[in-house]
This record gives structure tokens, sequence and C-alpha cells, in this order.
């Protein structure tokens, strides 16, 4: 599976403003596709070497996959209606929610290490020059909020029973 979205995520790595990039008023295909496209080579290779650490950290599942995506896409639509929107490409808004998902397992002393090491990544990549890290920062907030909803309705449902 990893060689598999290894290669999709290449399938543009020279992206140029407005073409390739999620934006105000972006084409519809953007914003399913913002993910796969990148600013250069090295920027590909960042977000695969983050993805196939969570691929092998985590043991992620094609669900996984396209639930992260979907937030990513979500996010796309919030860009894509705000005036004045910065350029955006990469994966790393996958990675974010996928990161999201994770970060509660049950285990309080796992989970507070995970979120402690995302929020210190999100500082250090926030040092890199135009690098989108209310993006990272969005991606990683909606699928945390989506897990942590759906772990109180299973308690609640629990609670019940």
């Amino acid at each position: 599976m990893g060689v598999l979205v290894f290669c999709a995520v290449m399938l543009v790595t020279n992206a140029t403003p407005g073409e390739h990039t999620l934006h105000y008023q972006c084409t519809w295909k953007m914003i399913l596709l913002y993910q796969f496209c990148h600013a250069n080579i090295f920027h590909c290779m960042a977000n695969m070497w983050c993805l196939l650490l969570l691929l092998y950290t985590w043991k992620l599942k094609l669900s996984d996959m396209v639930s992260a995506y979907l937030v990513s896409a979500m996010f796309g639509l919030l860009i894509y209606a705000i005036p004045n929107s910065c350029h955006i490409v990469g994966f790393s808004s996958v990675t974010y929610a996928l990161a999201g998902f994770h970060s509660l397992t049950g285990n309080r002393s796992r989970d507070k290490r995970y979120i402690r090491v995302i929020l210190i990544t999100m500082l250090v990549t926030s040092l890199i020059p135009k690098m989108s890290v209310l993006t990272h920062f969005a991606c990683y907030a909606m699928a945390f909020g989506i897990k942590a909803a759906s772990l109180i309705k299973n308690k609640k449902h629990h609670d019940k029973d």
C-alpha cells in the first residue's frame, strides 16, 4: 500500500502557483488533488518520509488513509471559500489528519506523548519559510475532534448497556 500512495503523491512535484495549488476559487479538481502536488522533490520526499513513518508506526489501513484524505479535502473546501487565501500543496495535510486520528489511543501517557510530539513538530515546521502551519493544525484539529467525538459517543453508548 505504501508504494501505491508514494506513486500517487508524486503525481506533480513541481506545482506552480495557481495551476496546481489549493486556493480561493481554484478548480474543483484541486480541492480533491492538492495533496498529491508538491512544490519540489524535497517537499515530496519529506512528506513521504513522514507518511512511511506513520504507516509502519501505526500499521495504517486503507480506511485510515481514506478518512485522513477526507478530512484534508474538507479543509480544502474551507480554503476554497476564503478570499485571499494562500496557495497550498502537499500531502502533509493528510499526515497531520492521520496524527489527529491516532492521538487518542486510550492510553493517557501515550496520548500525551503523541500530542506533545505533534505540537513540537508543528512548532519546528513553523520555522520553515512558506510552510502552512495553519493547514497542519487545522487538519490535525479536525481529525482529533472527529476521533474525540467518536470516543465520547461510544462511551455513552457503552455506559447505557
